[in-house]
């Protein structure tokens, strides 16, 4: 992160605290599920959202390249 994108420690950490330990529950027929822990994704709404998503797909190009397909 900190070379491609210059996303160095202090900010680096902070991203990973802002991505870390969400949880999921469902209300449904007035009954709460359980908690299930998110391994992956951004919390909907969230204003880092597209800002993730850009850094996500930054390098989308390349990696279709290096399996020797091209793209537009």
């Amino acid at each position: 992160m900190c070379e491609n994108f210059g996303i160095c420690e202090p900010a680096l950490d902070w991203f990973a605290s802002f991505l870390h330990s969400h949880v999921q529950q469902v209300f449904y027929r007035w009954r709460l599920s359980v908690q299930l822990q998110l391994l992956f994704g951004v919390p909907q709404g969230s204003v880092l959202g597209p800002i993730l998503f850009l850094l996500y797909a930054a390098e989308l190009l390349d990696v279709v390249g290096e399996c020797g397909f091209t793209a537009h």
